[in-house]
């Protein structure tokens, strides 16, 4: 062997390269086993330790990853153990690694802030490693670091090589320290054994890599923190091993100091170090070392709370491991726990353990699988966990932690929605969980209702009425079902009710803004709960109740309801431990009242007066008290309240105190004024029992001479002039003359007099007020037509002359509206107008005033013309262009659509477009009328009120103008789009969930009507008067016939059409199909002729033969037997389809047996009994056809034709041998004793044609549906029988009550029932919860393909398959099955194509993957073999051996080769193969597909090497 001398020569020409190196290694080696007793020569392992450090990190050729240079690093340290490199490489890397972690953790001081000079002082320093690694647990003084300075000393230690980290920044310092902390997880990534010379010489260095490492983990960087933990767990296996072999002396374990950290880490706050924190805690959980005492730490309310913690993360991730946690931890609990947090009774451990695997396996469901189905089919499973939950004193956090699982994840919307739905449903017994004793603060119940359960339940899309009673929405009902129990639940609690009902208050407060209708069902919830009860809500609970009713909504319904049940509730106001003096209660009622004042009635006020035991002296007290405070504080609303409930006491007194002379007005006249004001906007008559008080009058009149002395100065109210009635008639007449002249003296020159803009606007708006109160209050004569033209003509000049000159434009549209309310009393006072003054007005207003207007000045000319149409309609024909005004009435309509009261102005000008008066005045109009209905049409699924107002108006036009009407044909795709609205309905539930509250309004109000009060007639019955129309066209009439007749052909024209290329496309589901067409065409089909009358019947078997829906089918059915029972003539053509059509349609024979028994027996003539006959002929074979669909037809029809037959006397027929034993054996047969009756056997198709038949007959529920439809009953057309058109069709009766399930709207709801109602398999597919693998996965994902990564010894080569979806399949199952590495053919392709990442799932992410050619296949086969690997073929071949036989034995390293999709392995590979293999097949299939035999190969391998135990 060479000398040293040689060797050195040797080395200066080597490559600086790892196979350089590996040579200059490998000779030193030679030094070592030549010379045993000196060793070999130090400073030779010292350089060749500086250029493999440098060759790592500061390599000259920079183009290789630096992944591969510490995998060929690591490799030659294990090639060279003799050399005992890696100390030597540890002397450096340690150093250089805690200089970059100090310089990291300097870079987080905008992460810590001040507390970085705690965490930098724990941080470790080189120079001090080597002395104080035992001692870390002493406490340091710590001293404010300022951080420039500490940077300035620590970059001075630095070596010049790594300046160049320092220059480009903190990413730059980051990697560096990760780039080391990996490499040193490399060097730790060996055997033990191999490891033990290194330890056993520095006996230290765990605890210095301990140390280390946990100064890492404050490093705000995840990929660090995360590796840092990894190094942590391996330091601390090997620690730990080493102390149980005795070869680290007395060093201690590492788990107690660990512990400490990762309960640093989970306190941090920081989400980063939290993840690490219980990455480092399922690491220690299963490795600690036996003399750490775990059982203490188990046995603290602490160790509970970071599970609890975890378990809430929002991190799948951290859940898994929190319940791997949750399961080690149970198995090693040596006895009792009786924690705040976490109960424990070991002599039932066994039950114990399955009821937390049910709940670990619920909480994996619920948190990472998202599967809706597997939470339907076992929700009673889970409701029995919750009930056994409480049987065995599990604390109710774990019950809140598991339900909060569904709504954690933010794309788990079905989860979310169908989890909040099982809450809600969810038995008592199940409910207690929410009481609030032993709650947590941060996690009680109250908080779960606030945070996660009432936002979802109030968001949900499941606002659905339901389908046969569109008055009812099952979820609202089960929120306010909810609301009820949980607080009776809590009632024998008062603190707990307390809280809980504050807390939905508070809910509801939080999320009344927002457009849905969950807050009303839990306000009706509290309010049904208290109903009974008196004095049991609080001072806090009124407060909240007075801020929800003052919340403004837009919807007015809502807004009223949400009031009256806040001030219903307001009475229950007074706790045994709290006093709530009637002045308290009546103050808050005042201000629930301050935007809804129409809600105190006169029945309200009696309830208020009842539930609150009031009497005059009480009353008298609170006014005292009231008129001692500051005029500007008095509170008005409450004045006004006490005085409207002394009215109405059984003694009835006023008090009111009413100023007697000019000091008492001047003191307290603004206040009074402004009572009697709220006096009037009560819903009782209470201000007008006022009116005929002299001193009301005198004070009143008082009011009056100030506003004329002061004008616009006057301090009193703007609504002032709504006194005006309380004066008498001479006053009332003088105030009116006075207002007209200062009027009429203004619009002489707007602006003269005035100072500006604004106060011209005050003086018009408070003498137009006057003019219209003094006009309002008596009825007014007939004014004249010059008085009407100069009011008209002075709106107009005021639009030309100030509009443009006002910038604020609500003060001017105020005004402007005050001119048209005047000159709307002006024009309404004309019974008939004459046609020019009708003329003016309409056009002056068009052109010169609308264009000015915002939606309540519209409105008010919208009454103007109106009236205008029924007062002189003659001034219609003096417009030049008819259209061109419609038209700008329909677009301002669209632009304003609130009007006066916040009424809808489309509604209003609907009507008003649509009138006969116009429809009368022009032929030219009908197109332009047919365009705005059809765009009106199109707002009409998302504008409340637009479809009933159109229909009505449509209907109103048709019963006034028939013949005009009829005359548009447009007119029959208006109705036609009412009956199927092309339209897609807007998604909105709260839309179809009015209805529903405004029962609960109802209720509420103990009163009816309240939509109808609110928002006119319901939008179903749009529909019903287009139907009720339809009923009314006259036959007789050519106009309406040939009317009818379009519209009937253009609805079922799509019914008949039939594709050339799809003969049978119409018995597949069109979206186009609708209920409403066929119901359409059946109450139209009075118009077929004679004429038409076979081609009729033609269309219908054609829709017949190729419709698959039975609702569908069997109204087919009735109109040919309307058609036949019109035309008996046609009767044969039934035969005739029966014995051409073949079997392959049994269901279109089904239908004609249907229609031939309906024929039978309702037409009766001369030709009934052969009839009857015949169908006996036919319908007894297909009792026994080999089609089972008419096999059932016919064992059903045959009992029903042999009772007809006796009922008809065909005694031929009765007599029958055939005939009567078919009968007798179908009448015994078990199917027909548990037949159930179906909805239309009591179906009469002449005595059920009528409205309510066609429309809510029995067959809406035959089974298979069809599209969710309104049903129409007798008093949906009782409001329509005062129109003068006659019925040609009867309205009906209605029909027996439908019974439909009441727990849900869906019909699935009953099958989900009974599915879950008996306990099943939980599937538990998002990821295994007890895996070892858990920390191996992270670690791969953090390192990927690393030499770490647990695999089996087989390889797949799948680089015949081209396909890449099956090469996606493969990956997964591959990775599935832990497979060592696969090749693949075309590799870059393949991974970036769709096909292959849908299938793939990421799988390729954990995988190795090798690129190898088809034609590369044959070499590599050859490499593998020579390492030791077996080459196994999947291919059918004569020598193949049946996978799963007793003779075959899966080797141990295996290369498995799989084959092309059609071709197989080609046989120049098949001749490379050791062993071919196949799956058993048992069906005629040639063979499986790639991925699947795959995957049963792969299984057979896995399962006889140990993988599955």
């Amino acid at each position: 062997m060479a000398d040293f001398s040689s060797t050195a020569a040797l080395l200066e020409n080597l490559q600086d390269d790892s196979k350089g190196l590996d040579i200059f290694a490998y000779l030193l080696e030679l030094q070592v086993e030549n010379k045993p007793e000196t060793g070999v020569n130090n400073p030779q392992i010292d350089n060749l330790a500086n250029r493999l450090y440098s060759l790592t990190f500061y390599p000259k050729d920079q183009t290789q990853d630096l992944r591969q240079r510490l995998s060929d690093t690591v490799t030659l340290l294990q090639r060279h153990e003799k050399l005992r490199l890696r100390g030597c490489i540890l002397s450096r890397l340690i150093p250089e690694t805690l200089i970059l972690i100090r310089l990291s953790l300097l870079n987080c001081k905008d992460e810590y802030g001040p507390a970085l000079s705690t965490i930098y002082a724990s941080a470790p320093s080189y120079s001090a490693l080597w002395e104080d690694t035992n001692n870390s647990s002493v406490e340091k003084n710590v001293t404010p670091l300022d951080v420039d300075v500490e940077t300035q000393n620590t970059e001075s230690q630095v070596e010049t090589r790594l300046n160049a980290f320092l220059i480009e920044g903190r990413a730059s310092i980051f990697q560096a320290t990760k780039d080391r902390l990996l490499f040193l997880e490399d060097i730790l990534s060996e055997s033990n054994d191999s490891l033990r010379l290194l330890l056993q010489d520095q006996k230290a260095l765990t605890t210095l890599l301990m140390r280390m490492c946990v100064s890492a983990t404050y490093i705000y960087d995840q990929s660090i923190i995360l590796l840092s933990v990894r190094l942590l767990r391996r330091i601390n296996s090997i620690h730990n091993d080493f102390l149980n072999r005795n070869l680290l002396d007395d060093q201690p374990p590492l788990d107690a100091e660990i512990f400490k950290h990762l309960e640093v880490l989970l306190r941090s706050g920081h989400k980063i170090q939290v993840n690490a924190g219980y990455h480092l805690w399922v690491g220690l959980l299963d490795s600690h070392n036996e003399l750490f005492d775990l059982n203490s730490i188990i046995q603290s309310e602490s160790y509970w709370d970071y599970i609890l913690n975890g378990l809430d993360e929002t991190s799948g991730e951290i859940k898994k491991i929190c319940l791997h946690i949750l399961w080690s931890t149970l198995q090693q609990l040596p006895g009792d726990l009786n924690l705040r947090n976490f109960k424990w009774d070991f002599k039932s451990k066994t039950s114990q353990l399955e009821f937390w695997k049910t709940y670990i396996t619920f909480t994996e469901m619920l948190a990472l699988d998202n599967s809706v189905n597997q939470l339907r089919l076992a929700s009673s499973e889970l409701e029995r966990l919750i009930q056994q939950a409480n049987t065995m004193s599990i604390p109710n956090i774990w019950i809140l932690i598991l339900l909060s699982q569904g709504f954690q994840n933010s794309s788990a919307g079905d989860m979310s929605l169908r989890l909040s739905e099982f809450v809600l449903r969810l038995n008592t017994d199940a409910l207690w969980w929410t009481k609030s004793e032993s709650a947590f603060s941060d996690r009680s119940p109250l908080d779960f209702f606030r945070k996660t359960l009432f936002p979802q339940v109030f968001k949900t899309p499941n606002f659905n009425v339901s389908v046969l009673t569109q008055s009812v929405c099952e979820h609202g009902n089960a929120i306010t079902s909810f609301v009820k129990k949980i607080l009776t639940i809590s009632q024998d609690n008062d603190k707990n009710f307390q809280d809980l009902v504050g807390s939905l208050l508070e809910t509801i407060f939080d999320q009344l803004g927002q457009a849905n209708a969950g807050q009303f069902y839990a306000l009706k919830g509290i309010f049904d709960t208290t109903k009974s009860q008196s004095n049991c809500l609080s001072i806090r609970h009124g407060t909240l109740l007075a801020k929800i009713a003052n919340i403004p909504l837009d919807n007015i319904l809502r807004g009223d309801m949400k009031s009256l049940i806040c001030l219903l509730l307001c009475l229950k106001l007074g706790l045994k431990s709290e006093v709530v003096s009637i002045y308290v209660k009546l103050s808050l009622i005042s201000h629930i009242l301050r935007n809804h004042p129409t809600l105190l009635d006169e029945s309200r006020i009696r309830y208020i007066i009842e539930t609150l035991n009031l009497d005059a002296p009480q009353l008298t007290a609170i006014i005292d008290q009231l008129c001692l405070d500051p005029v500007g504080d008095t509170d008005v609303g409450l004045y006004s309240l006490v005085v409207a409930i002394g009215l109405r006491l059984s003694s009835p007194v006023s008090l009111l105190r009413i100023p007697r002379n000019e000091a008492e007005v001047s003191r307290n006249g603004l206040v009074v004024n402004r009572v009697l004001l709220r006096l009037l906007e009560y819903g009782n008559g209470t201000g007008e029992a006022f009116q005929n008080l002299p001193e009301v009058r005198k004070f009143v009149t008082l009011i009056f001479q100030e506003i004329f002395d002061k004008g616009t100065q006057s301090l009193y109210h703007p609504d002032t002039s709504l006194l005006i009635p309380f004066l008498d008639a001479q006053e009332r007449t003088g105030i009116q003359k006075s207002a007209m002249a200062i009027l009429q003296d203004i619009s002489e020159n707007w602006t003269a007099g005035f100072s500006d803009i604004s106060d011209l606007l005050s003086t018009l708006r408070l003498y137009l007020r006057l003019c219209i109160g003094s006009m309002r209050s008596h009825k007014c004569e007939e004014v004249p037509a010059s008085v009407i033209n100069a009011a008209v003509a002075r709106t107009a000049s005021f639009c030309e002359d100030v509009y443009e000159k006002v910038k604020k434009k609500k003060e001017l549209h105020e005004v402007l509206g005050c001119f048209l309310e005047l000159i709307e009393i002006m024009v309404k006072t004309r019974n008939k107008m004459p046609a020019d003054l009708g003329y003016y007005v309409l056009i002056t207003l068009h052109v010169n005033v609308l264009p000015y207007v915002d939606g309540t000045g519209f409105s008010i000319i919208l009454d103007c013309m109106e009236h205008i149409l029924i007062a002189c309609p003659e001034a219609l024909q003096m417009v030049d262009d008819l259209n061109e005004l419609l038209q700008q009435w329909a677009i301002k309509a669209d632009e304003d659509r609130l009007g006066r009261d916040q009424k809808s102005n489309q509604v209003k000008a609907i009507a008003i477009i649509l009138h006969p008066a116009i429809l009368d005045a022009s032929v030219a109009t009908g197109p332009t009328l047919i365009k705005i209905c059809k765009d009106i049409q199109k707002h009409m699924a998302k504008r409340r009120g637009l479809a009933p107002a159109l229909a009505k108006a449509l209907c109103t036009a048709f019963d006034v103008t028939s013949a005009t009407f009829c005359r548009e044909h447009g007119f029959t795709e208006v109705l036609h789009e009412f009956l199927v609205p092309s339209v897609p309905k807007k998604d909105d539930n709260n839309f179809d969930v009015e209805e529903a509250l405004a029962v609960i309004f109802d209720d509420i109000s103990e009163k009816t009507g309240m939509y109808e009060k609110y928002h006119g007639e319901k939008e179903k019955i749009a529909q019903a008067r287009i139907f009720d129309l339809l009923a009314r066209f006259d036959y007789d009439d050519a106009i309406e016939e040939l009317w009818a007749k379009t519209l009937l052909d253009e609805i079922f024209e799509p019914w008949t059409e039939i594709d050339p290329k799809d003969p049978m496309s119409l018995r597949i589901v069109q979206k186009w199909k609708k209920t409403q067409q066929l119901q359409a065409v059946l109450l139209l089909e009075r118009f077929i002729t004679d004429d038409d009358a076979d081609d009729h019947l033609e269309a219908i078997f054609v829709a017949l033969s190729r419709e698959a829906n039975p609702r569908y089918k069997f109204l087919l059915e009735w109109m040919a037997f309307r058609c036949i029972l019109r035309f008996p003539n046609l009767r044969s053509v039934v035969w005739e389809r029966f014995e051409t059509t073949e079997d392959d349609i049994p269901s279109y024979k089904v239908s004609l047996l249907r229609l031939a028994y309906l024929i039978s027996v309702h037409i009766q003539d001369t030709e009934q009994e052969q009839f009857f006959t015949d169908l006996v002929t036919r319908a007894l074979p297909c009792a026994t056809s080999n089609k089972v669909t008419i096999r059932h037809e016919g064992a059903e029809l045959i009992p029903k034709l042999y009772e007809e037959a006796k009922k008809l006397g065909y005694t031929t027929l009765i007599e029958n041998p055939m005939f009567k034993s078919i009968y007798d054996y179908i009448m015994d047969t078990p199917y027909r004793k548990v037949m159930v009756p179906s909805p239309t056997d009591s179906f009469d198709p002449i005595q059920d044609f009528s409205l309510v038949g066609v429309l809510a007959g029995s067959y809406i529920c035959c089974d298979g549906g069809g599209d969710i439809i309104p049903l129409f009953f007798a008093e949906d057309f009782a409001s329509f029988a005062a129109d003068t058109k006659t019925h040609y069709l009867p309205i009906g009766a209605n029909p027996p009550p439908f019974s439909e399930p009441t727990s849900s709207t869906n019909p699935r709801e009953t099958a989900d029932k009974l599915l879950s109602s008996t306990a099943g398999p939980i599937q538990t597919k998002g990821g295994d919860w007890d895996i070892k693998s858990l920390l191996s996965r992270q670690d791969a994902f953090q390192s990927r393909h690393s030499t770490r990564r647990q695999a089996h010894q087989i390889d797949v080569v799948a680089s015949l398959v081209d396909n890449h979806y099956n090469l996606g399949g493969i990956c997964r199952v591959c990775e599935l099955s832990g497979v060592q590495k696969m090749y693949m053919g075309n590799k870059a392709t393949a991974l970036k194509a769709k096909e292959f990442t849908s299938v793939s799932v990421s799988s390729e992410n954990w995988l190795p993957i090798e690129e190898v050619k088809k034609q590369e296949v044959r070499e590599l086969l050859a490499k593998r073999r020579q390492d030791g690997y077996t080459i196994v073929g999947i291919e059918q071949t004569d020598r193949s051996i049946i996978l799963g036989t007793k003779d075959f034995v899966f080797p141990l390293k295996t290369v498995l080769v799989i084959g092309a999709e059609k071709t197989g392995i080609p046989p120049e590979l098949l001749m490379e193969m050791d062993i071919c293999v196949e799956v058993k097949q048992f069906g005629e299939t040639r063979s499986m597909n790639v991925q699947t035999a795959t995957a049963v190969v792969l299984y057979e391998y896995v399962r006889q090497n140990g993988g599955i135990q």
